[in-house]
């Protein structure tokens, strides 16, 4: 991984990032813009912005951004710390580790999309 191929890999998923993050931004500033058209008037002068404590307050919300951190912070771990973990303590080679490291991901994603 000393000689440049890890500029390979994130040209790559720089580009596919790229490619998702267009039609994602279209489709959003398309519904952003229906949405503020000709009867949204009346609605926009009675809502209020929500500061940081009153959105905590919501019944479920702290549980929910709870459980979202510990979910996301194990994600990480297993992803950054996993791959580092085969290669010293099961003698894997590093790029082994690296595809289990990304099938356990590449799964995280599956399972979401299914529930």
């Amino acid at each position: 991984w000393s000689g440049g191929e890890w500029r390979v890999l994130f040209s790559i998923s720089g580009t596919l990032v790229g490619l998702f993050a267009l039609p994602i931004y279209r489709c959003a500033s398309d519904t952003a813009s229906n949405e503020s058209n000709g009867s949204d008037k009346k609605k926009e002068s009675s809502t209020k912005s929500m500061g940081m404590m009153e959105v905590l307050k919501m019944p479920g919300c702290f549980s929910v951004a709870m459980s979202y951190f510990f979910v996301k912070m194990m994600r990480y771990m297993c992803m950054f710390w996993l791959p580092t973990y085969l290669v010293k303590h099961s003698g894997m080679t590093p790029v082994r580790a690296g595809i289990l490291a990304g099938v356990f991901d590449a799964g995280g994603v599956v399972g979401g999309i299914v529930t």
